[in-house]
Order: structure tokens, then C-alpha cells, then sequence
């Protein structure tokens, strides 16, 4: 709101202070009104630069300011009571120098085009290492980092903007760096078209926004078409364009074609020039189909705009009867292809860990209530209706999937119902242990018990029930193991940002499915939901615990064939370090108590190890659907020993080692966030 309600009185001081010319008003991108100022016959970035560094050096010969040239800031100095007091930088010369001052800003740029080992485009957008950049080899975050390196706090670190258009350089195709094309270039009308010469977005919508639909289509190269009236209107911009060799000047579309075509192969370019010389050679039928795109989609541009309509790309009537006659093709692997639903689990950002059986039957939403399927005009064809199932890591497998349809003839609503059936196949082994327990006098009817905590409602995993080994009594008649479970190497990666000025402090939490099956050795506690802790480690998005702070486990009797169907729970937190507040949870991984290829018919060997390196879920989802970035990862490795003999080995090597012996035990609150995330 202050930048647009000060915005006139920025430009009358620009223009005051520097006589800058800035007469000439656009509509640029997300604009509703004309409202972009720049110079009649000039480029904006470079008149402004030039007009400011005047006033500076005039400054300077007043002697109100002095400027170091050639000089690079190292670090920002700070008294004994941690304020800063000026920086220190190495002068052009390359000797040290340091410079003291009352007050020190800091505006030294983003981070953009930070690919060093300490990266923060890496920390905050590692999705983003993909794109190239246009900004230059200075934009590294060396001023964030000096900041930080003294303790400043950050925000916002995850808002990196993509531009919609850079220019391919032919000189050189695969530079990191690109040439910006100005958002004046589409301003003046230019249009984006795809490799196949569809024009495919509202060049003019926000920036982000052009970015999706570029993404959408799948390409990663465009084509930004201007005709003469649009070339004259960019003036210098477009002079400045072509000097670099960016630009190519082409007669009619189907020259425009085979350039195109031409250019979807260009590993070998060298220049412009070259690659006009070689569409006189590109495959006919390919330049004939671009062609033929382009010549229906300018013939649109041109009727809209001399209609003084939008000029049209496909419109929802134009999607939905593309999806109408897909449906009538019966292509339901073309429609599943554009499901964004499957998207977004790809993606990790919804249904982490579920499964989901094939569909061959038709969209179900939204429709007509009749018992024929017929499609609303309002809303795109969709799969609105899902069946989707997930069970904890020891029971997988133990339910499949044998039919899936949908009910056309039901019309009960604007959705077709789809229905599914099952085979569950019981752990007998589980079933065993729960009736033997539950005949030995156990506490046994706790284990209905729906309590919710920080790993979710995870009683309701078992293929056969549920129960909560509790009370030594129902043990004394079994005849069961006491199993070890070991981590080692127990590291998190990559976590994303929990604390408000950045960076985590993460401990790690264990648990187990069935709940209460284990208790710390070294503490010899029972472990109800989340109890047993791995330290915390301080700014530790990439970390590793030592094997002393990390539980050393073991599980309360449970006959070895029940071993493989059970679960380890791991959760990271964030432990919040402000009065009063809570402890943020991260996110959880599942880990189950078998060897990797075992099968129901196989034995347990005395021991084994299991490794997991696993993305952190919280709730369905496995990234921050804030920033767009994984949560992280957790990887170690169990040592597991089921027999007598092996048990004592493998407590007589861990009391050796140490191991568990700093580990801590933790008492979580079931607080309302808690009880709404559900991990399991």
C-alpha cells in the first residue's frame, strides 16, 4: 500500500533531483491501468542508473560523500556489545582495510545467482538451481551472509522471483546467465507463442502467473513475436536487443516456421544468422504443422484487436470440449496425464505414502443429475473422486486393490460415485501375539484407545486390530524376544526453515507402531507416543547425531515373527526456543522392523540392518506447501538382533560404544496442533 500510494511523489523526485525523462506510460505485466514509467526514447534501467551515479559523483565533489571503488566488503565489524560498527574489505589494491562509521546499510542485492557451497539459493529454493539467471556473477548474497555471519535474523529468504523471458544467447545456448528480455517487450504487445506456435497465456498477466502457464506447457524454450509497429514502440530497447544478436528479423510465417523449427535443435548454433541460414533445410511437414498453428493463431490475434476485444488463447469452452472428446476416445491415459491430483503427490505435496489403483472409466465431476453421463458447461470434466489407501511401512502389501469403478446411472449429486473393493490379508502373526496376550491377563483393552498425539492416530494401521502391549503380566506365559533396535548414522538433510528469522533446531523423536512396543534401554522407561529423543541440534538443517544421544531401543515382548510387521516411527522437531512456545513438528518418517526383500513365508535372521534415507511427511505431505520446498530428509541405519544370543551381543558391543547413553527422554503435550497432525 505505501509503495503505490507514494508512488507519484518517487517519480516527481526522480525527476526533480535528476531531470530524468520518464514522460512515457505502459501497461506492463499485472497491470489493470497504464502505469509504468519510462523515458521517450530510452532504456529505463541504464537512464536511471546513469541519472543517479551523476548525482552521486556530484556529491562527491562536494565533498559529502566518499566513494571506494574496486574494493570488496568482507565482514561487517561489531563492538564488544555485538553492535556493528563499520566493515571490513579488501581495498582494490588487495590489501585489508576496515572502515568504521555510526550507521552502516546494508544494499548489497540478492542471492540469484549464488551457486557457491554455501548457496542460499540451494538453502531457500533448491527448486529453483534448475532455472538460469539473469542476474550477474555479483549476485551471490555476500552481504546476507556477512549479516547473518553476526547473528542477523532474516525473513522472507524463500521469495525468489522467476522472470517469465530471458533471451538464448546463440553464441552460446547453455550460459547459466542470461540477457533479461524486459517485461517492455511484451508491454508493446509482443506475443508469446509455443514451439508448435500457439499462443498459449496473456502475456500481460503477473508475472508468476505467465511463469505457470510456461511450465504448463512443458517447453522450456518460446518464441516472443513482434511485428513492425510493436518493434517501433520498443524503440531503443529492441535496438539494444538486436546489437547483441538476440533478435532475428523474419518475413511472413512461413519463414517464421522454419525458424522455429530450425531453433528446437540449435545445439550447434553459432549465430542467429546461421540458423536462419539453416531453416531453409528443416523437415517441410514439421515447418508445414507450425506453420498452419501459427497462421490460425495471428489470424485470431488480429481479428480480437481490430475488434478492440482480448485477443484470444484457449478458453475454458475451447479445454472443455478438448476433455469431451478425449472422454469420447476413451484416452484416459491423456486426461490421467493432466490429473492434478497426480501431480501434486509428485510433487509431495499431498497423499504422501498412499496408493491408488488404475482408472480406465471416465471423469465423474461435474455432471448432470440424470442417470446418463452428461457434463456441466461451468466447470472442466475432473476426477473429483478418489480412492486412496495407506498403511503403516510394517503392514504394507497387506491390502490390494481388486476392482475400481464408477456408477454412471447413480444421480444423486454433481458427482458419479466410484466404488472399490478390497483384499486384506491379517498379519497372523500380529492377530497371535494380541489373543495370547490378551488370554495372559494383559491390560490389553487400551489398545482401543484412539488417542491422537504428534504421530497421529497410529492404532488404527493394524490389518487385525489393534492392542497396547502394557503391564508385565501379559508376558510371563509367552514365549517372547525382547529385540534391540539400534540407530546409527542417524542424519537430517536439507530441512526447510521453522524458525521465523530461518533456519531449524532439530531433535528427533521415536516412537513405534504398535504403540508402547518399545522402551530406552539406557533409561529403562516405557516410551508412550514420543518419549525417547535424540538431542537437539543447534542451526542444524543439515545434521547428524552422535550414536550416544541417540535411543538405544529395545521392544516389549513380541514374538519374533511379529517383528516384521511393525513400524518405526522417527519425528524431527523444531525445538522453539521462545518463552512459552511450542516445539514445531517438521515432519515423520516410517521405517519397518524387517530386512529389505523379506517375504511372510521367510524367516528373521539372528540379525540385520535396515537403512532409510526417507523424506520428512507432515500430515499427507512431504513439502512446505508455503515455500514449495521439501521438508527434508532422514536417513541412518537400524541394527536389529532378534535370538537370545544375538540380543546380547548386540547390548554388550552398544554398552561399549556408548550408545544411548546421552540419549533423553521428553514428555510432548497433546496440544491442538498436535492432535490436528496426523503423520500416520
Amino acid at each position: 500500500a505505501l509503495l503505490a500510494s507514494s508512488s507519484a511523489s518517487a517519480i516527481e523526485w526522480l525527476q526533480t533531483r535528476t531531470g530524468i525523462d520518464l514522460s512515457r506510460v505502459a501497461q506492463l505485466g499485472g497491470h489493470s491501468y497504464p502505469r509504468t514509467h519510462r523515458p521517450a526514447n530510452g532504456m529505463v534501467g541504464a537512464e536511471l542508473t546513469f541519472a543517479l551515479a551523476r548525482e552521486v559523483k556530484r556529491f562527491e565533489k562536494k565533498g559529502a560523500l566518499r566513494l571506494l571503488l574496486g574494493c570488496r566488503a568482507t565482514a561487517l565489524q561489531t563492538d564488544a556489545a555485538g553492535a556493528v560498527v563499520g566493515v571490513a574489505y579488501t581495498d582494490a589494491a588487495g590489501g585489508s582495510a576496515s572502515l568504521l562509521a555510526t550507521d552502516t546499510v546494508l544494499a548489497t542485492g540478492g542471492f540469484a545467482n549464488d551457486r557457491s557451497d554455501t548457496s542460499l539459493l540451494e538453502k531457500h529454493r533448491p527448486d529453483l538451481l534448475r532455472f538460469p539467471t539473469t542476474n550477474g556473477p555479483w549476485a551471490t548474497g555476500d552481504g546476507m551472509k556477512m549479516a547473518m555471519a553476526i547473528g542477523a535474523g532474516t525473513v522472507d529468504m524463500d521469495r525468489v522471483q522467476v522472470h517469465p523471458t530471458g533471451f538464448l544467447d546463440p553464441a552460446d545456448l547453455a550460459a547459466p546467465a542470461k540477457v533479461l528480455c524486459g517485461e517492455m517487450m511484451r508491454g508493446v504487445g509482443g506475443v508469446l507463442l509455443s514451439p508448435e506456435g500457439r499462443r498459449f497465456v496473456d502475456e500481460l498477466r503477473p508475472r508468476d502467473k505467465v511463469v505457470e502457464a510456461e511450465l504448463a506447457t512443458g517447453a522450456s524454450e518460446f518464441t516472443l513475436l513482434l511485428n513492425g509497429a510493436m518493434a517501433a514502440e520498443a524503440g531503443r530497447h529492441l535496438e539494444h536487443y538486436a546489437h547483441k544478436g538476440l533478435l532475428v528479423k523474419l518475413q511472413g510465417t512461413p519463414a517464421l516456421a522454419r525458424w522455429m523449427v530450425a531453433s528446437a535443435d540449435g545445439a550447434d548454433k553459432q549465430t542467429a544468422e546461421q540458423a536462419v541460414a539453416r531453416a531453409a533445410a528443416v523437415d517441410a511437414a514439421a515447418a508445414a504443422a507450425v506453420e498452419a498453428t501459427l497462421n490460425a493463431t495471428l489470424e485470431e490475434y488480429a481479428a480480437a484487436a481490430a475488434a478492440g476485444e482480448e485477443a484470444p488463447f484457449p478458453t475454458d469452452e475451447e479445454h472443455h470440449g478438448q476433455v469431451l472428446r478425449l472422454v469420447e476416445q476413451g484416452d484416459w491415459g491423456a486426461l490421467l496425464g493432466a490429473d492434478q491430483l497426480a501431480a501434486s503427490r509428485a510433487a509431495g505435496e499431498a497423499f504422501v505414502g498412499f496408493e491408488e489403483g488404475p482408472i480406465a472409466f471416465a471423469p465423474t465431476f461435474k455432471v448432470e443429475r440424470s442417470s446418463e453421463l452428461v457434463y456441466q458447461q461451468k466447470r472442466i470434466p475432473s476426477y473429483c473422486d478418489r480412492v486412496l489407501w495407506k498403511s503403516a511401512a510394517g503392514l504394507r502389501g497387506a491390502v490390494s486393490q481388486t476392482s475400481l469403478a464408477a456408477l454412471p446411472r447413480v444421480s444423486t449429486s454433481d458427482h458419479k460415485p466410484v466404488v472399490a473393493t478390497f483384499s486384506l490379508t491379517p498379519s497372523e502373526a500380529l492377530r497371535g501375539t494380541m489373543q495370547e496376550v490378551r488370554s495372559g491377563g494383559s491390560r490389553g483393552s487400551r489398545g482401543s484407545s484412539r488417542k491422537s498425539s504428534l504421530f497421529g492416530n497410529v492404532s488404527s494401521s493394524f490389518a487385525a486390530g489393534s492392542a497396547s502391549f502394557t503391564g508385565s503380566r501379559a508376558y510371563a506365559s509367552l514365549d517372547v524376544v525382547r529385540p534391540t533396535v539400534r540407530i546409527r548414522g542417524l542424519s537430517a538433510s536439507e530441512l526447510v526453515d521453522m524458525d521465523y528469522t530461518g533456519g531449524c533446531d532439530p531433535y528427533c523423536v521415536v516412537s513405534a507402531n504398535p504403540y508402547e512396543l518399545l522402551y530406552c534401554a539406557a533409561h529403562e522407561h516405557v516410551l508412550k507416543k514420543g518419549e525417547a529423543a535424540a538431542s537437539t541440534v543447534k542451526h542444524g538443517q543439515d545434521c547428524t547425531w552422535p550414536d550416544d544421544e541417540v535411543p538405544l531401543l529395545r521392544l516389549r515382548g513380541v514374538r519374533t515373527a511379529a517383528l516384521p510387521h511393525t513400524t518405526l516411527l522417527l519425528a524431527v522437531l523444531d525445538k522453539d526456543n521462545v518463552i512459552l512456545g511450542k516445539d514445531d513438528p517438521v515432519g515423520v518418517v516410517q521405517v519397518p522392523l524387517r530386512p529389505v526383500g523379506w517375504s511372510q513365508d521367510s524367516d528373521l535372521p539372528p540379525s540385520f540392518e535396515v537403512e532409510f534415507d526417507e523424506p520428512l511427511v507432515q500430515g499427507m505431505a512431504s513439502t512446505d506447501l508455503k515455500s514449495g520446498r521439501p521438508l527434508g530428509r532422514l536417513r541412518g541405519t537400524l541394527s536389529i538382533a532378534t535370538t537370545a544370543e544375538a540380543i546380547e551381543e548386540a547390548l554388550a558391543e552398544a554398552r561399549a560404544d556408548g550408545a544411548g547413553e546421552k540419549a533423553r527422554t521428553v514428555k510432548l503435550g497433546a496440544s491442538a496442533f498436535e492432535r490436528r497432525w496426523r503423520c500416520c
